[in-house]
């Protein structure tokens, strides 16, 4: 028989504040990192399948970016419209997985979110429904 495995659906909002003005590039690169190493994670705490982790970077008036991966046989693929230098921005994103709990993807989240912090010299606030 089967093992019936659990679909978790989680969703974020993290508030990035810079110190410095970052290049469209930038912003498309460190976030693709992210999202690459947010997929490598949650295969290592043991999930089991990957439905889907996709997100959207609002920078205001520089422009945004979608980001979406589905499992580790492909990297993090990203859509982007950002044109200018941006210090702040928003990224929302949402991750479905199945097999392994809402709290394990809540502390990928927080222990990833350092990539954004290094690579842009940036603050991040994580916002949940909780918050």
């Amino acid at each position: 028989m089967q093992e019936e495995l659990e679909m978790t659906a989680y969703a974020v909002l993290i508030e990035i504040r810079s110190e410095h003005d970052n290049s469209p590039d930038k912003w498309k690169r460190t976030l693709t990192h992210f999202f690459d190493e947010l997929t490598n994670e949650l295969h290592n705490y043991g999930v089991r399948i990957i439905g889907h982790i996709k997100g959207f970077l609002d920078l205001e008036d520089a422009g945004y970016c979608y980001f979406s991966n589905t499992g580790d046989l492909q990297k993090t693929k990203a859509v982007s419209e950002i044109k200018n230098y941006a210090k702040n921005g928003k990224i929302t994103f949402n991750v479905i997985v199945y097999g392994l709990e809402e709290e394990s993807i809540e502390e990928i989240v927080k222990n990833k979110v350092e990539i954004i912090e290094e690579e842009l010299q940036a603050a991040c606030q994580i916002i949940t429904k909780n918050d």
